[in-house]
């Protein structure tokens, strides 16, 4: 007898295509959770990097962008504030690049290197 009403349920629901497609419902609210998802997770990198990490990323998109001297601020910025970071050598070694690539000036780099 349950064999019966489960193959009667079988054809209605292969019958009435809306009670298959609830499952499709699901399926937009995963994609679009997961589209929210991708698009919030650089932000959310930023938010967990640390404020040397986050100085260090600074530095580095202004200097590809072209804007040396704040650049250079903020990798001595850097280096002062945070000595003791393992960020603050690579924030010197960049900065004496500035000076010595950039700038023109050999001893004020190696001033900056040590």
């Amino acid at each position: 007898m349950k064999l019966r009403q489960l193959k009667k349920q079988l054809r209605d629901q292969l019958k009435d295509p809306s009670k298959s497609k609830r499952g499709r419902g699901w399926l937009w609210v995963l994609l679009v959770l997961l589209v929210f998802a991708a698009a919030g997770y650089p932000s959310y990198q930023r938010y967990w990097q640390t404020a040397p990490q986050r100085l260090l990323s600074e530095g580095l998109r202004l200097e590809a962008l072209g804007s040396i001297e704040a650049a250079q601020k903020t990798y001595q910025d850097l280096s002062r504030d945070y000595p003791g970071s393992e960020l603050a050598p690579e924030a010197l070694l960049r900065n004496g690049r500035i000076w010595q690539l950039d700038r023109q000036d050999v001893q004020q780099a190696l001033l900056s290197y040590l």
